[in-house]
């Protein structure tokens, strides 16, 4: 191959040491472009993360962070219902919340129905965090008012798409009658 692209090739070896082997070919030069990466601007939207894992919370920190998305964390669902009712009070409620399927103190459905059933906060679009192994809990969470969900590991791209469909103020992204996840849909 070396060769046949007008090239040379060569061994240097020392005894007990190796060899390197080493070719030379000429390439033309290639022309040099900038890759044609389109920004997505964040909306402006406030977003609550609910997950006793710290870990967790700070990935989430700090990819919110670097998106100018404005959030909040807390580690239990009481500390949720907490923070709906605080921001809904100083007038500039949570828009979405992220939800961990296991909280400490209660369970994803519990949360959901209690805030689905505050009015004053009832307008938020919840989004389900979940392992991969549970996706069977998935069709019951629908139910319960979950609009999308998040495996975990959390995927940076999915997480975005779905901050920009929370944050769809004109309802031009309607409430989904399917649950979206990578390449996977599950229908209701």
């Amino acid at each position: 191959l070396v060769k046949l692209m007008n090239g040379s090739l060569g061994v240097k070896s020392t005894s007990g040491l190796g060899s390197t082997f080493w070719f030379t070919i000429d390439l033309a030069n290639g022309k040099v472009t900038e890759p044609s990466l389109v920004a997505t601007e964040m909306p402006a939207v406030k977003v609550l993360v609910a997950d006793a894992n710290v870990t967790s919370r700070k990935m989430f920190e700090g990819l919110f962070t670097s998106w100018h998305v404005e959030y909040f964390s807390v580690a239990d669902g009481g500390r949720a219902i907490d923070a709906f009712r605080s921001a809904t009070r100083e007038g500039a409620p949570f828009e979405l919340a992220i939800i961990d399927f296991n909280l400490p103190d209660m369970d994803a459905s519990e949360l959901s129905s209690l805030l689905l059933n505050d009015e004053s906060i009832a307008g938020t679009k919840l989004v389900l965090q979940i392992y991969q192994g549970k996706l069977g809990e998935v069709g019951e969470m629908h139910l319960a008012g979950y609009s999308y969900f998040l495996s975990k590991p959390v995927n940076q791209s999915e997480l975005k798409d779905i901050v920009l469909r929370g944050a769809d103020r004109d309802g031009r992204q309607q409430r989904l009658d399917t649950l979206e996840h990578s390449n996977r849909q599950f229908k209701f």
